[in-house]
């Protein structure tokens, strides 16, 4: 964790969920290399360009971000430039007015948005924030929008399964200890048919983003990495996979990234590369 988007003026979205939203091909999370948090930095623009060819080259055809800062606005349009067919805009915040208003001027670029992050369970956001949120966003921009929750916010909730424009929920293996990639794809597998059979018939799921990282974790390594994603796509699950590049700036946490911080592809990564992993 696949036409081009008319912008409609009407409170009506554009019917185009995945696969044709989502690039019809791999979708990655993504975040510059080198990427910082930090109000004052900002990418370059040689870096966008080399970031979009190179995830062209594993397969890419559509991005989604995990928020809107200040930094991120150039990259829906760096993307599209260099190759890269869809751009989902994601708002990791709906309380945060800014990064709303901010994500809603990218609507001539943006192909649809995902709204939250995990926040319903987290309780950093209300269910009624989210949906109010999801509702100023479809009647400004005209796109499809869809909510980023965890598996245990759509069991509370059901109602979260027809609140976006398609469901797109974030499943991470290790917050349910699931280590292994064998272990690891057989739950997420579960949690994903789980979704889809719960989900209104005019919902379709793809999971939001999904990943085993390589380091920070005891027993993580690029083996783990490659044989999930290959598990995964071998069983024709439409999933974004977390995340494009490794990120310093997350000191002391997991690297989930396919590409290290200094540009070297991993694992799976060179397989995509080589074009000997199983294509979608």
């Amino acid at each position: 964790m696949l036409g081009v988007l008319a912008l409609v003026v009407a409170t009506a979205v554009p019917s185009l969920p995945p696969p044709a939203l989502l690039g019809s091909g791999r979708l990655v999370s993504y975040a510059p290399r080198g990427f910082d948090p930090m109000p004052t930095w900002r990418p370059r623009a040689k870096r966008l360009k080399a970031d979009a060819l190179l995830l062209r080259r594993l397969g890419i055809g559509a991005v989604v971000t995990e928020a809107t800062p200040e930094s991120l606005v150039p990259v829906c349009r760096f993307m599209k430039r260099h190759g890269i067919a869809r751009v989902v805009i994601g708002i990791s915040d709906p309380t945060d007015a800014t990064e709303v208003r901010r994500a809603a001027r990218l609507r001539r670029c943006a192909d649809g948005y995902a709204v939250g992050w995990g926040g319903l369970t987290d309780k950093r956001y209300s269910r009624a924030a989210l949906a109010a949120t999801v509702d100023r966003l479809r009647k400004k921009t005209g796109r499809p929008v869809a909510v980023r929750e965890r598996p245990e916010a759509y069991r509370a909730d059901p109602t979260l399964l027809a609140l976006g424009d398609w469901v797109f929920p974030l499943l991470d293996p290790l917050r349910a200890d699931m280590l292994g990639s064998q272990e690891s794809c057989g739950w997420t597998m579960s949690v994903y048919r789980e979704l889809l059979e719960r989900a209104p018939i005019d919902r379709q799921v793809t999971i939001g983003a999904t990943g085993l990282p390589t380091a920070g974790v005891a027993g993580a390594n690029e083996h783990w990495q490659r044989a999930y994603f290959l598990c995964l796509e071998s069983r024709d699950i439409p999933f974004a996979m977390f995340e494009a590049f490794d990120q310093p700036w997350r000191a002391g946490v997991e690297y989930y990234g396919l590409i290290r911080a200094d540009g070297t592809p991993k694992l799976w990564a060179s397989q995509l590369l080589s074009g000997t992993a199983a294509a979608k």
